[in-house]
């Protein structure tokens, strides 16, 4: 229990201090395309859904998010080994007629020890990982992204990781 206050209230605090500044004081996004004036599509569809093979929880996991910005996306989620949950910064949104996107992030993570590293007495894991990845999402919701990520544990597990993603982002509840 104290390895896990002391590693995992600094991985939040980490994960807050990196992001919220960024996300929360940085100029407003841009709502005009070259061609029209268009609706961010993360904006119109900010809670999403997603099904993720390897990543944070190591093989697959499901995952909820919320745009708290069409830039910024709080990413939680447990899998078949593990649960996670971290932010993600989108360096351009996604208008109707832009579908690509690039985001860095950074998430806490807590696993089970299968017997991967560390010591047999240890009975799990705490990591931080941080992606880089490339997302594609259409005007209708559904997307997918790729992602390498820098892994680091409290223990003997780090090094580089990757996850594919499948996902749905749905419309606002009405007023």
């Amino acid at each position: 229990m104290k390895i896990f206050f002391k590693f995992g209230v600094s991985g939040i605090i980490f994960t807050l201090l990196l992001f919220t500044p960024g996300a929360l004081f940085s100029q407003e996004y841009n709502q005009f395309t070259s061609d029209s004036i268009t609706y961010q599509v993360r904006d119109e569809r900010p809670f999403g859904l997603s099904l993720n093979l390897l990543g944070p929880s190591i093989l697959a996991s499901l995952s909820g998010n919320y745009y708290i910005t069409p830039k910024t996306k709080f990413e939680g989620g447990a899998g078949l080994l593990g649960c996670y949950a971290g932010l993600d910064y989108h360096f351009r949104p996604n208008g109707f007629h832009d579908y690509w996107s690039h985001y860095l992030g950074a998430k806490y993570s807590f696993i089970p020890n299968i017997g991967i590293g560390g010591s047999p007495q240890e009975k799990y894991f705490h990591g931080l990982y941080v992606p880089v990845g490339l997302q594609y999402l259409n005007k209708n919701g559904f997307g997918w992204a790729g992602e390498i990520a820098y892994t680091y544990s409290s223990k003997h597990v780090q090094g580089f990781w990757f996850c594919l993603k499948f996902f749905h982002q749905y419309n606002r509840l009405p007023e």
